[in-house]
């Protein structure tokens, strides 16, 4: 699925970017230049980063210790799901 219709990034770049070590938008931004343009994919990209990062064991929910910090956005669940 494209993320980033802007810079036709789609959500199987956003994970690769995740296992190659991208922990924020700014990495994805950088990288891929996700929400470089209008920023209208900003939060589905961070929920598809934060997905990946969870299934590959790299999330920190709340109260957690390490570099990961913070809550699910919307849509997170759902691609945990997937």
């Amino acid at each position: 699925m494209y993320i980033c219709l802007c810079n036709n990034i789609n959500e199987t770049q956003i994970r690769q970017a995740a296992a190659q070590g991208a922990n924020s938008l700014a990495d994805l931004r950088d990288g891929l230049g996700v929400a470089s343009q209008c920023g209208q994919c900003a939060c589905m990209a961070e929920a598809v980063l934060e997905c990946e990062q969870q299934r590959l064991g790299l999330y920190r929910t709340a109260g957690q210790r390490g570099p990961r910090t913070g809550h699910q956005p919307n849509g997170a669940a759902a691609h945990a799901a997937a």
